[in-house]
């Protein structure tokens, strides 16, 4: 059992699990880490100011070089250099902040014109929720990850994403819906999607997407997955 079709066409390309049973069971996202409180309650549980533009990103390891965080820096300044070729003031009439939460460690953010703050582990799926909810978008650099549960739970709690098209995005990302798939290291376009989302707004409403994300990541449908699976073995 597989967490998506991006892992499974690792497995069918494998000389070693191309011939084994490989089924796609999307993983859920628990319904306390998805209720949609107002983005102001969620904000005043940080001191996040309620008129900034806050970008997230979180995993467990923000060092670890699959995740993206060492080229993240590079994209947020490029973002920076975009937004002043836009307009020279564009900066300085809006605060932007870069959250980031998970393990350190070795990472930084050096860009000027952002503000960073860094949240460590967060405890608890409440304020993990109102973290997501804190956002205007959700950032994933990830090049290489089969996952991470970050997208499943950032969409689900309706918050845009832009991600390098891979592992849990490639499914979950509906170019100009709920985001941006990027071609992998594309850091330009990766740059100019977040200052769309955030200035121009170019995302339009699907109804039956945000659904069809809503019944996918639901624990009832992993289980009906998980007993329908069984029962074919059983029947085997």
């Amino acid at each position: 059992m597989l967490e998506n079709k991006f892992t499974k066409s690792f497995y069918e390309n494998s000389p070693v699990t191309k011939n084994a049973k490989n089924e796609v069971i999307y993983l859920p996202v628990r319904e306390s880490r998805k209720n949609l409180i107002k983005k102001d309650n969620a904000r005043k549980l940080f001191d996040f100011e309620i008129n900034e533009k806050i970008l997230l990103f979180g995993t467990y390891n923000l060092d670890a070089p699959h995740k993206g965080g060492r080229i993240l820096d590079e994209i947020l300044s490029l973002f920076v250099n975009y937004c002043n070729l836009k307009d020279l003031n564009l900066l300085k009439k809006n605060n932007i902040r870069i959250v980031t939460f998970g393990r350190k460690q070795g990472f930084k953010i050096n860009t000027p014109q952002i503000f960073w703050s860094h949240l460590n582990e967060i405890k608890g799926d409440k304020s993990l929720n109102s973290l997501y909810r804190c956002a205007d978008i959700f950032i994933s650099p990830s090049t290489g990850c089969n996952a991470p549960s970050t997208i499943r739970e950032a969409s689900s709690n309706h918050i845009p994403v832009v991600a390098f098209n891979n592992g849990e995005a490639s499914e979950a990302i509906k170019n100009n819906v709920n985001g941006h798939l990027i071609s992998n290291y594309d850091k330009e376009k990766f740059a100019k999607a977040i200052f769309d989302i955030l200035f121009n707004k170019n995302l339009y409403e699907d109804k039956k997407w945000q659904e069809l994300l809503s019944l996918r990541y639901s624990s009832k449908t992993e289980a009906e997955m998980i007993i329908g699976k069984a029962q074919k073995d059983l029947n085997y």
